[in-house]
């Protein structure tokens, strides 16, 4: 309609950021995850352990996953939210440009 305005410019940040931060909980969880294995793997290394058989080659490994997979999904996403609003925010030297970092 013609008397509408279009979508506010706060509106489609927190869209950009809802965006972001939703896709980025998947990125978090797995590759965080993958990480915590990693560690678990290596402290495993460090202390000589023998995984029971046929199970994965690592010791204990749920408190390395579950640790990983709950700092990336709340720490991954926040600091994805946090580049794509201050990536938006504008520059207070420059009048008018946006503060986009390169």
């Amino acid at each position: 309609m013609a008397g509408q305005s279009p979508i506010s410019p706060v509106s489609e940040k927190r869209w950009a950021a809802a965006g972001v931060g939703c896709m980025s909980i998947l990125v978090g969880f797995f590759g965080c995850g993958m990480l915590g294995v990693a560690v678990g793997w290596a402290v495993g290394l460090v202390q000589r352990c023998k995984p029971a058989p046929n199970t994965f080659p690592i010791c204990n490994i749920d408190p390395y996953w579950k640790t990983g997979v709950l700092l990336g999904v709340t720490l991954f996403p926040a600091f994805m939210v946090w580049r794509v609003l201050s990536a938006r925010r504008p520059d207070p030297t420059n009048e008018g440009e946006s503060g986009v970092s390169r």
